[in-house]
């Protein structure tokens, strides 16, 4: 173990409910199982997530002021890889000097679309951000999908040689369409859901960006005697959820709110149409999960994820995340059965392309033409 090729990645939360911390995990678990000593330098981690094989190191700052605890950690990653040799160094947006830099989110584009956020000035996130890509300390940037590739090529000049797009995958083997059945009339069951057909909007959290809002406006567009026929959930975990269904009191009777589960899937089995319309969306791993369960999912361009769209499926995306174009989309959806049925084939069909197992052979071929990897590693 003491020659094995030595990877480090860093992340300041490894929390596991958000995509960032998946993309880690999955990357971390690959290195790992070709015989990688793989190192995670965090400072908050669910341990529970990884195997033990992998190191975990902890950063660690008794200063009190949050910003110089940021800063911190964004330099003192490229010492940790010095002291341990490390062989490729992997970021994911809170370190200014990697190898490789994985953007999974633009501060700036949130701030944009998303009403009253934090002014960039002061939020240290956007500082950092704005730092690692202006210094442009990396050999390569993966970026999540053509939007944030697009913004950071436009505002940074990151050259195509050394940026890529590359959309984060899914476990087939949790999200499928086995079963959908049962999982439903036991999800029904379960949450005491009046109306067998569900639709849903499901985050793991920040429901203002997710566009909690729209989807209540989407809903208010709807006729009467649909949203009477129909189970809605909002799925997310939001202190606050309360405040934003106090603005529309004749939804009350209508939504059903569920805190998120660590079996998300039975979640998706159970849908028979997702509503996606975020005012910003750097990807959206819930939309990618949602097809390989089956289920046609309504978004709009803002929605990285929506560029996998194809064929019939892209009827399904509008530009913008404008209410009344979801609606006219959510009640043709819901009125004509085939045309659910094929868009749910069509979505699972897409999916099938962007498994983890995709995702990891056509980074591993990148990183080894880039020569950051032995070739070694792509033909185990």
């Amino acid at each position: 173990m003491n020659n094995a090729f030595r990877v480090a990645i860093s992340n300041r939360n490894v929390l596991g409910k958000n995509g960032a911390s998946r993309i880690l995990i999955e990357q971390a678990q690959k290195f790992s199982s070709k015989g990688a000593r793989v190192y995670l330098y965090v400072s908050r981690i669910n341990k529970a997530l990884v195997s033990k094989d992998i190191t975990i190191k902890h950063f660690f700052s008794l200063n009190p002021i949050k910003k110089i605890r940021r800063e911190q950690f964004a330099y003192k990653f490229k010492d940790f890889c010095n002291r341990s040799n490390i062989d490729l160094s992997i970021g994911n947006g809170d370190t200014v000097h990697q190898q490789v830099l994985f953007m999974h989110n633009l501060i700036e584009l949130e701030n944009k679309f998303v009403p009253k956020m934090q002014d960039l000035n002061s939020n240290y996130a956007f500082l950092i951000h704005d730092q690692i890509l202006k210094e442009k300390n990396f050999e390569l940037l993966v970026c999540n999908s053509l939007l944030m590739k697009n913004f950071i090529q436009q505002k940074y000049s990151v050259s195509d040689e050394d940026c890529v797009v590359l959309y984060p995958g899914y476990d087939p083997k949790k999200f499928n369409t086995s079963n959908k059945l049962d999982v439903k009339n036991a999800f029904i069951k379960k949450y005491n859901l009046k109306k067998k057909f569900i639709v849903g909007f499901v985050t793991s959290g920040n429901l203002k960006k997710r566009g909690i809002d729209i989807f209540f406006e989407i809903l208010m567009h709807m006729p009467k005697h649909l949203l009477d026929d129909i189970s809605f959930i909002v799925v997310g975990k939001e202190k606050n959820f309360k405040s934003y269904l106090a603005k529309y009191p004749q939804l009350y009777n209508n939504i059903n709110y569920i805190e998120p589960i660590d079996d998300v899937e039975n979640i998706f089995k159970s849908l028979d149409v997702l509503v996606h319309p975020a005012l910003i969306e750097e990807f959206g791993m819930v939309v990618l999960e949602s097809m390989a369960c089956g289920v046609p999912v309504i978004t709009s361009k803002r929605v990285g994820a929506s560029e996998i769209f194809e064929n019939n499926l892209t009827d399904l995306v509008t530009n913008e995340p404008n209410p009344l174009e979801f609606s006219k989309k959510l009640t043709e959806i819901i009125t004509n059965s085939q045309k659910r049925i094929n868009c749910s084939l069509i979505a699972s069909n897409i999916a099938t392309k962007y498994t983890w197992n995709s995702y990891f052979a056509k980074l591993f071929e990148i990183y080894a033409f880039k020569q950051l990897i032995p070739k070694s590693f792509i033909q185990s």
